[in-house]
């Protein structure tokens, strides 16, 4: 069996082609495979809501949140969504609760969320963490923790969280994908792909079944990449012969333009209130 619709549609992005959505440094997706409702992400507040409802969406409909990771910017707008609804079931890495943090020109400043795990447990339908891959329903799950081996692809050295109230290099272990089965292939959705986007892609072909991956959606972190990097990351994506990547967040305009160019009509922007169906 496979998800027989999918439909999903950008309520939050760095962009968009429809002045009267919000937009900002953040990322949200409604999924809506066949009869499940997905949130991935809530992007960093509230604009994710105004812009669902000006969408004609219903968050009370919602059946699960996954979180991608426990960055603000993706992660900031549970208390708002906490305040409309609590009907749904959260999956995240138990990493995503931990306290993070960016160090910029020597400043450290809070980059996680606010919302404690006692309280989403307490306002929810339950809290499942895990960094096996969490299975939704038998044709959707997240990645689970991804295994790192590639040796261009690493995470920044601003990152940081706070353990036994140390501040140590946070390596964002927390990061994760949601995987999804359709009749044409496997649907990767990513955050912002902190583990690394071949990691990513190779282990979803390792671990899920030996299906092929129809299509790519969502950030791939490649905004601050040197050249070398994305090339090295077209190179890899191309042997999986993905048939649609939609660029959105972090991966960054000189990425975007280099993949267009590499993939052609295969690749393009994402944007707030975008609507992918497959």
């Amino acid at each position: 069996m496979c998800v027989s619709s999918l439909k999903i549609t950008f309520l939050i992005e760095n962009t968009t082609r429809k002045p009267s959505l919000h937009t900002e440094h953040g990322l949200s997706m409604f999924i809506e495979a066949d009869d499940t409702r997905v949130l991935f992400d809530t992007g960093s507040g509230s604009a994710f809501i105004e812009n669902s409802e000006m969408l004609g969406f219903d968050l009370s409909s919602i059946d699960h949140v996954v979180l991608s990771h426990g960055h603000y910017d993706h992660a900031g707008g549970l208390s708002a969504l906490l305040e409309k609804t609590g009907a749904f079931r959260l999956y995240a890495h138990p990493e995503a609760f931990t306290p993070k943090f960016s160090k910029r020109d020597g400043v450290m400043e809070k980059a996680g969320f606010d919302v404690s795990r006692e309280e989403l447990e307490a306002k929810t339908d339950g809290v499942v963490l895990g960094s096996s891959p969490l299975a939704i329903n038998s044709d959707i799950s997240t990645t689970g923790a991804v295994r790192r081996y590639t040796d261009f692809e690493d995470t920044e050295s601003h990152f940081f969280k706070e353990v036994d109230g140390q501040m140590v290099r946070d390596h964002i272990d927390d990061d994760l994908s949601l995987v999804i089965d359709t009749a044409k292939g496997l649907v990767v959705v990513t955050g912002c792909a902190h583990s690394g986007t071949v990691n990513i892609l190779d282990h979803v072909a390792d671990n899920f079944g030996g299906r092929n991956i129809y299509a790519l959606v969502g950030g791939l972190h490649l905004c601050k990449a040197p050249y070398s990097r994305i090339a090295k990351t077209i190179y890899a994506v191309r042997k999986h012969d993905i048939q649609r990547i939609c660029l959105a967040h972090c991966t960054g305009e000189r990425a975007v333009q280099r993949f267009t160019q590499a993939f052609g009509e295969k690749a393009f922007p994402a944007s707030t209130g975008m609507v992918l169906e497959f």
